[in-house]
């Protein structure tokens, strides 16, 4: 036996449920290297986030990342994703500043809302065949984004889904995109923005 899941705000910068930071009360300034047991298979909501000085996390075994579970993790420069983790929630690695490279393996299942958002430094992401749901506003704001790849799984896009920059005209990087064999539509305006020629 052993610890199945990380608790809500467990190590968080965030100090109750409004979502506010407290900068001068942080318990954990100088953590920098998570691991997680084989027993572990939940990241909780907040569970992490905001901890400026965590620059490496070991996925392995998870099966749910919450809701904001690494928001705000500034030093966080890369991220594997394990094909034991079916769901990344909403804003889980939010505003990630130098996060520049996500892989994503076989066996994700969903995306939610911003979850993948905010990342100024990511250039590529590839989505697998297995996922089948992606959030809205999923990739908002990953203006570095060159290349983008879906998978198999998902069979229909829309504006909401695949929309990068909020302001409008604005969409400066992304050269490639590739659609997979099980896209059957795609929604009107879904990338309207892009101005790169």
């Amino acid at each position: 036996d052993g610890v199945e899941s990380i608790g809500e705000y467990a190590f968080s910068r965030i100090t109750n449920s409004s979502g506010y930071y407290d900068y001068n009360n942080c318990s954990y300034p100088n953590l920098k290297n998570v691991v997680f047991s084989s027993t572990v298979k939940n990241i909780g909501t907040y569970s992490f986030s905001g901890l400026s000085s965590l620059n490496n996390i070991d996925l392995s075994e998870i099966e749910n990342i919450g809701n904001y579970a690494f928001k705000n993790c500034d030093l966080l420069t890369e991220i594997n994703i394990p094909a034991s983790v079916a769901y990344i929630g909403k804003s889980a690695f939010d505003d990630c500043d130098l996060l520049e490279s996500i892989t994503l393996h076989e066996g994700l299942e969903q995306i939610a809302e911003y979850g993948l958002a905010n990342l100024p430094a990511l250039k590529s992401l590839t989505i697998p065949d297995s996922v089948t749901s992606l959030g809205n506003h999923f990739i908002a704001e990953d203006l570095a984004l060159t290349y983008l790849k879906f998978g198999g799984g998902v069979s229909s896009l829309t504006y909401q889904q695949t929309h990068v920059s909020r302001n409008y005209g604005s969409q400066p990087a992304l050269e490639t995109v590739v659609f997979g064999d099980g896209v059957e539509s795609i929604g009107e305006y879904a990338f309207s923005r892009i101005t790169n020629s």
